[in-house]
């Protein structure tokens, strides 16, 4: 169950399932919509997620979780927000271990430098052709999406700047965080 993950300028992430898409006759043909952009919006990034079967409950309760079990670690700032309540989560502990090997972490950077590492869980699936949730907050001081994808842990990037200033990083040093969030 591969999923497509597109990422735009504005902050919009659009995930929904690849056979959504059908196959076409020839080079030429018009395509489908996969998201609805915005005026002088436009797309970043496209990924290939390799889904998991969970529904829409069991991956937000995963995503709580994790996210509490990541904090108590000290892998994962709160951002100021309170702690958070488990007493729904009804997942087993062995679909939890499940769901946590199956995990994959979107890296969304942002052209001021801003990054951060998010749980493709927090990306609901959808039909294509929607507007997008927001995959990461915009605001003046970290500037517009121009890349996001999935990262494993042990994997480090390379970032440049403007001026020629070549940074490289390990992912595990970008904080994890919320979906909504702006990043570090």
């Amino acid at each position: 169950e591969d999923h497509v993950l597109l990422a735009s300028y504005e902050g919009k992430a659009m995930r929904f399932p690849v056979d959504a898409v059908r196959v076409f006759k020839s080079r030429t043909s018009d395509g489908v919509r996969g998201m609805k952009l915005a005026d002088k919006d436009k797309v970043v990034s496209i990924s290939i997620l390799h889904g998991i079967r969970a529904t829409a409950e069991e991956r937000e309760q995963y995503a709580k979780v994790a996210s509490a079990r990541r904090r108590a670690s000290g892998q994962e700032e709160s951002e100021g927000e309170a702690a958070i309540d488990l007493s729904d989560v009804t997942l087993s502990e062995e679909k939890i271990k499940e769901m946590s090997a199956a995990e994959e972490f979107i890296l969304t950077v942002t052209e001021l430098g801003y990054g951060k590492r998010t749980s493709a869980f927090e990306y609901r699936v959808t039909g294509r052709g929607g507007s997008g949730v927001t995959g990461i907050g915009i605001s003046k001081k970290n500037g517009k999406v121009v890349s996001s994808f999935p990262v494993e842990a042990d994997d480090q990037i390379m970032l440049m700047t403007d001026k020629g200033t070549l940074i490289r990083t390990p992912v595990q040093d970008i904080r994890i965080c919320g979906r909504t969030s702006q990043g570090v």
